[in-house]
Parts: structure tokens; sequence; C-alpha cells
């Protein structure tokens, strides 16, 4: 009993104002392109609580309705911890950390007749890692996998476009390497991580556009439903700031025809 108070207050101290981080939720992959032959490219800001990186996603519609893309998300952040257990001069440590996620998917859309609206599901799966810093270099390095489905609705207006998802992860730790002798609060949250290894996580996203042609800036949110995500160490939110364009490969190839057959003729 003692030894849990101690951990307890120890975690409360040391970690009220701060806290390492092993999993955040990437922008939810809500579609741009919606002609056979169009390729999206999108590169965002991100933040969340003392979190800061960037994300680029991208898709390509080799078949008309059918997509697939592509998510890189990077991030990472640090702080500064005072260990008020050390006397009379309580030292004062770095703590970083770093996170990156690669996923590939496959999208099904179904346009909305008479509408400039489409529905569509996602489907697919991406790798990741995380790596912290804790006192004096102790590290702790977790790999993981998730697979996930997520159905989403886009409209697209004259000048704006707006679309929400519910994304269903399944999160599975897989392995890593881990400092057994980092400070027990931390290594806390690192031993609910393993005992439990697979998570089901449901998430929500949220994104506006407004097209300033041939760029279109996205504000995004996603938002984490998963019940107590901070004893696992997980960030239950997302928030970007985007900016897309659509190249349209097909129309560009057919206009680079047009040019070789005109010069031709003129040759003649």
């Amino acid at each position: 009993m003692k030894k849990f108070l101690f951990l307890l207050l120890s975690h409360l101290i040391l970690v009220s104002c701060s806290q390492h981080y092993y999993y955040a939720p990437n922008t939810l992959h809500l579609p741009a392109v919606s002609q056979k032959g169009q390729i999206s490219i999108e590169a965002s800001l991100n933040g969340s609580s003392q979190i800061r990186g960037t994300e680029v996603r991208s898709a390509w519609m080799p078949a008309q309705n059918v997509s697939v893309m592509a998510n890189l998300m990077y991030l990472s952040g640090s702080f500064e911890q005072t260990n008020f257990f050390v006397f009379p001069t309580p030292p004062t440590e770095l703590h970083t950390g770093s996170g990156h996620l690669l996923e590939l998917g496959l999208s099904k859309h179904f346009p909305l007749s008479n509408t400039n609206s489409v529905f569509s599901i996602t489907s697919g799966a991406g790798l990741g890692r995380s790596i912290n810093t804790f006192d004096k270099q102790r590290k702790a390095e977790l790999n993981f996998s998730r697979y996930f489905v997520q159905p989403a609705f886009m409209s697209y207006g004259k000048m704006a476009n707006v679309g929400v998802g519910f994304r269903f992860s399944y999160l599975n730790f897989y392995g890593g390497t881990i400092d057994y002798t980092i400070n027990e609060s931390d290594l806390y949250t690192i031993k609910n991580i393993e005992q439990k290894a697979h998570f089901l996580l449901p998430d929500v996203g949220f994104t506006a556009g407004v097209r300033f042609d041939p760029i279109e800036i996205r504000c995004n949110i996603t938002l984490g439903l998963m019940p107590q995500p901070y004893q696992f160490g997980f960030s239950n939110h997302n928030l970007s700031i985007s900016a897309l364009t659509v190249l349209d490969a097909e129309q560009s190839n057919k206009k680079y025809t047009k040019r070789k057959i005109s010069k031709k003729k003129k040759r003649k």
C-alpha cells in the first residue's frame, strides 16, 4: 500500500504538467480526388498538447471511384521536468519524444446522385514507432502496427469543401527497446501498454477547406473517442492546417498528346 501511494504521489508531482506520449492519431483521410487519373498532394502542420509535427498525404485514382492513398506523419515534443525528490537542489532534466506513422490504404467512392457529395469507405494498414528519452538519457522505443476501416462523407462546393469521417482502428504494440531503469511513474505507463498490447480505437475527424485555385487550405481536427487514453500515454486529438492541390494526370496527358499532334501537322 505504501509503495502504491509513493508511486501515485511521484506520478502526480513529476507528470502533472508534462507527459510522454507513445501514440497519437493522425489526420483522417478524407478524399480530395473525384475523377480517374487525379492525384492529390497535401502537406500539413500539426499540433496537440506538447506535440508538434507534420504530415504528408497523397491519393491517386487509377480507376473511376477507386483510389489508393499514402500518409506519413512525424511528430515530436519536449519538456523540462524537475525531480523534487532530490534535495537540496532538485535537478531539471530535458525529456524528449518523437514518433512516426506510415500507412497505405484503398478507398471506394460512392458519389451521391444529383449532389456534389460523395460517401467513401477506406481501409488500410500502417507501421509506426515512438521514441521517448527520459532523465539521464534513458530511452523507450515502442513499435506498433495499425489496421483501420473508415467510412467518410465529403461535400464539395464552389469555394469550400467540408467532410466528416469515423475511423475504427486496431492498434497493436509488438516490440521495442525499453530501459527499465527509468523512473517508476513513467515505467508504470509503459507496463500498462505492455499488459494490454492490443487496442480498439475509435476516432472522428472533421475537415473544412477553402479553395484558392490551384490550392485548397484545410483545417483538420481528429478526436480520439477512447476513454482514459492518458493511462496509456496516448494523445486523443490532433489539429492541423494543410495545403492541398489536385493534379489531373489524364487531362495533362491529353493536352500533351494534342500538342504533339499539332506540331506534326505544322511540319507537314
